[in-house]
């Protein structure tokens, strides 16, 4: 009404113009969502290694009780060398893979800001609520299983049971850690599917968060 009915030279300029062009994540955040996605396969294939050797160092002391050399020689020590720098290492990646998580967590604000939509519709979906109920019970585990001293190793059948029972639980831990990463590493594709770009946002938002 101000122009007498005529639009303004700014308002004709932006029909002429057409949209803005729609916003991208940054290039930084999807390497850094690619990097998470790397470093959670990475573990999970660790988790699966691990799983192997405890398996054989179970084969190994389950033969102990009736034949004392089964823990002797070459082969045997590999396989318990390896069973203790998979744990140790596993021990210490965790904390750098939770540093990570953190991390690209936080970004997700910035980003979603970035591109119009509101972080909270962004992180909403069932796996993510999935991931962190099993979070639970793996910290029950945690906090529980203390480390106990072994049995003496002359008393041959106690030695056995011990550490056939003590991996047994690890290998339960290992592959409940690894389906907990599971919906983990999906969650994780969910998000960077939403916030590759507008669109995808606005429609998997709307499909995926059932």
């Amino acid at each position: 009404m101000t122009h007498g009915g005529v639009p303004s030279a700014a308002a004709v300029a932006a029909l002429v113009a057409g949209p803005p062009p729609p916003q991208r994540s940054p290039w930084w955040w999807q390497a850094f969502t690619w990097l998470l996605v790397v470093a959670t396969v990475g573990h999970m294939a660790t988790l699966v290694v691990q799983i192997v050797a405890l398996r054989r160092e179970s084969a190994l002391v389950a033969r102990y009780p009736d034949d004392p050399d089964a823990l002797d020689g070459p082969d045997a020590d590999r396989v318990f060398e390896l069973v203790h720098d998979l744990g140790e290492g596993l021990r210490t990646g965790l904390w750098a893979f939770l540093i990570m998580l953190i991390l690209w967590i936080g970004t997700i604000a910035r980003v979603a800001g970035r591109l119009g939509h509101d972080r909270r519709v962004i992180l909403h979906h069932w796996t993510y609520l999935a991931w962190r109920v099993a979070l639970v019970p793996l910290l029950v585990f945690v906090l529980i299983d203390m480390r106990h001293d072994l049995p003496d190793p002359s008393d041959r059948a106690a030695f056995s049971a011990a550490v056939l029972s003590a991996n047994s639980t690890s290998v339960a831990f290992a592959a409940f850690r690894i389906a907990a990463l599971a919906l983990l590493l999906a969650y994780v594709l969910i998000v960077w599917y939403r916030l590759r770009g507008p669109d995808h946002a606005v429609t998997s938002a709307a499909s995926t968060t059932r």
